[in-house]
Order: structure tokens, then C-alpha cells, then sequence
């Protein structure tokens, strides 16, 4: 599944991202690659949660961003598999 994911870059360097489809799931990270990493995982994280609550992940929409003027703000597209329902 993909995920939207907007970087933006830090006054005192480095990255912070925020996936649009999982408010409040956030990372940073000293470079883009580390911030990546990062927000991977946190994205994986939350779905592993939301999946072991009985959440429908399918039913997770894809947000369109609203951008501003701002050149320190990228969206990145994040392709992320969804949790396999457990079987307990």
C-alpha cells in the first residue's frame, strides 16, 4: 500500500516526515536516508498496531496534500506492506 509521506526539512538540520493516512505517525532523522528509515518503520509500526485492534487497513484512504510555497516541504510516496492478519 502507498503511503504520503510530506519531509520536510529542519531549521537546525536534519528531516522530520508525517504521514498524511496515519496522523500522528512521525519520524526524523539526520539525513533523508535515515529519515526514511525511520518513517518506514513508524509507518509499519502503527499498521501492525491498528491490524492487531481489528482495524480494517484496506479501508486506509490516500490523502491528497495541500502544498504551500515552502521549498523545504516534499511529498514522498512510501510503499509499505500491510501486515498479514494473524491467525491466533
Amino acid at each position: 500500500m502507498n503511503f504520503t509521506v510530506l519531509v520536510h526539512e529542519d531549521e537546525d538540520g536534519g528531516y522530520w516526515g508525517e504521514c498524511l493516512e496515519l496522523p500522528g505517525c512521525v519520524s526524523q532523522g539526520e539525513s533523508l536516508d535515515e529519515m526514511d528509515r525511520n518513517i518506514r518503520e513508524a509507518i509499519e509500526l502503527v499498521l501492525e498496531v491498528k491490524a492487531e485492534d481489528g482495524e480494517d487497513l484496506q479501508s486506509l484512504m490516500p490523502t491528497e496534500p495541500v502544498f504551500g510555497d515552502d521549498p523545504r516541504v516534499r511529498r514522498w510516496v512510501i510503499q509499505v506492506a500491510l501486515p498479514q492478519p494473524s491467525s491466533v
